[in-house]
């Protein structure tokens, strides 16, 4: 009897509690928005200039160095040539000599005098040949040498320049772009009266949305050529918890993952990749009736890193987002 009793005032405890009932925003849900987004990217190209440093600095001491050894091999081969000058003197002197020998062993009729004189002749001729080729060789180092001396200021010209260029550079640069988007998303959640009648007004669901592509910038990194990078279509994966502040109002945050199609172009060459990050978000639904909703919000996306032209990329957008839904 007793337990008649107990049992007949749990039902009607049961029954006279609060009811859950379905909200305007629970189910199924298709949206189409306008999307309007501002991307940042941020380089820091701190790497690749500390590289191009190093690389100038070394090349303006190999030149440096090259000048100093060309000047170095000019100054022997001037020195070489000034020697021969001097052998080529005395070898044509001895060679004027041996003649005027000659000559006077001949009128005399002295045939020892003239075997002698003879003799002395041809060595002077092969010392003043000699001495020649000396001067010639001479000749060819010191053009070599300046050969070199040219070079070696090209060398330092080009380096000193890549010095300056690489030291008035700014490793760091943020790089911005607008673009205009379509939306698309598709999902589904409800209010959590389900689990507690208290939980009534709270939203939890799950959604997806693909966005259409575009805004673009250039990459710069000094002696290098520029990077343009295409931000192309998106995809997103995120969870919703939202509040029904009224019957036809709810205010939600999201956050999930989303990835973006980046393509790279530089030349005639291109490549592309999957640039993913976190995304957050904050908004507003107005429910219109017969399963129509309105929806205005905005998200915060932070990328990943990735490497250009040796550059360290990082990105983040923001969007804003207006549009309708339809739920089922």
């Amino acid at each position: 009897m007793h337990k008649k009793i107990i049992c007949s005032m749990l039902l009607a405890g049961c029954a006279s509690g609060p009811a859950w009932s379905q909200s305007a925003f629970d189910g199924f849900r298709f949206g189409v928005e306008a999307a309007h987004s501002w991307s940042t990217v941020r380089v820091d190209a701190g790497r690749p200039v500390a590289a191009g440093v190093a690389r100038a600095r070394d090349g303006i001491a190999q030149a440096e160095a090259g000048r100093a050894q060309a000047e170095s091999g000019r100054a022997q081969a001037i020195a070489g040539r000034s020697q021969a000058e001097a052998l080529a003197r005395e070898a044509s002197s001895s060679e004027s000599q041996a003649r005027a020998a000659l000559n006077a062993a001949s009128l005399m009729g002295d045939a020892a005098g003239i075997a002698r004189a003879q003799a002395a002749i041809d060595a002077a001729s092969a010392a003043l040949a000699q001495a020649n080729g000396f001067i010639a060789q001479a000749e060819t180092a010191i053009a070599t040498a300046d050969l070199g001396i040219t070079r070696a200021d090209a060398g330092l010209s080009t380096a000193q320049s890549s010095l300056s260029i690489l030291n008035s550079f700014s490793p760091t640069q943020n790089l911005s772009s607008d673009t205009s988007a379509v939306r698309v998303s598709a999902g589904y959640g409800r209010t959590a009266g389900w689990i507690h009648p208290a939980l009534s007004n709270l939203y939890l669901g799950i959604e997806g949305d693909y966005t259409t592509g575009g805004g673009a910038v250039s990459v710069q990194v000094p002696l290098r050529s520029s990077v343009r990078i295409q931000m192309g279509q998106s995809y997103g994966v995120y969870g919703r918890v939202g509040y029904v502040v009224h019957p036809r109002v709810m205010l939600y945050g999201t956050a999930g993952w989303e990835g973006v199609e980046w393509t790279y172009s530089r030349g005639s060459g291109q490549g592309s990749s999957l640039h993913e990050g976190a995304r957050m978000g904050l908004g507003a639904e107005y429910s219109i009736g017969g399963g129509w909703l309105l929806k205005a919000g905005y998200n915060h996306w932070v990328g990943g890193g990735a490497r250009v032209s040796g550059a360290d990329i990082s990105a983040s957008r923001n969007t804003v987002h207006v549009g309708v839904v339809r739920t089922f």
